[in-house]
């Protein structure tokens, strides 16, 4: 039985609107009308902007909440989380009419992510970096964007944009849960 006193903002972030978030954007990844799955471009985006989603969502439920147990977390601390789920949301349901807001989405997330970052002094250089690289990219990604008009070739950038930037996302969070888990045994 779990003891632990949670705020009503940690219930309705964490427990209401991440998890209605990820159901609705898994819901929206398999095909109910009939149509099988059609692997193109447009599904691994989606598949990537989801395994970010979810990558964020245990980075915050089991880090951050081992890291800091028991804190109480001022309301301005949940702001970057609401952002996170929602510009991925966005960035989700937009990719298969925009990819320009779609890579705004993800880019925007890596922002909300160096916020968070400094506020709580968490792996600050990591996400420095992770800023970095995704703006780089994005604004790359946009360029190309405005001077193709949407071609194949944009589709194939904005692609490389988001697997890049939630790979590294990924990856990240797998670091540290490898890390953590290696010091829990020593």
């Amino acid at each position: 039985m779990c003891t632990e006193k949670k705020s009503v903002k940690e219930i309705l972030i964490y427990g209401l609107i991440y998890p209605a978030i990820l159901g609705s954007m898994i819901y929206d990844l398999f095909p109910t009308k009939g149509k099988g799955f059609v692997f193109d471009m447009l599904f691994f985006i989606q598949c990537f902007i989801v395994a970010m989603y979810v990558a964020d969502y245990c980075h915050l439920y089991k880090n951050l909440k081992e890291k800091y147990p028991g804190e109480i977390k001022k309301s301005y601390y949940y702001i970057p989380d609401l952002l996170v789920s929602i510009s991925l949301w966005i960035a989700f349901k937009f990719s298969d009419r925009c990819l320009f807001i779609t890579t705004i989405g993800v880019a925007f997330a890596s922002i909300c992510f160096l916020i968070y970052a400094c506020k709580l002094n968490y792996h600050k250089p990591f996400y420095i970096i992770y800023f970095g690289v995704s703006i780089f990219l994005g604004v790359c990604s946009l360029l190309l964007y405005m001077l193709c008009n949407e071609s194949e070739s944009t589709t194939v950038i904005t692609s490389v944009f988001i697997i890049i930037i939630s790979g590294l996302y990924i990856g990240y969070v797998v670091f540290i849960n490898c890390k953590c888990l290696k010091d829990k045994k020593s």
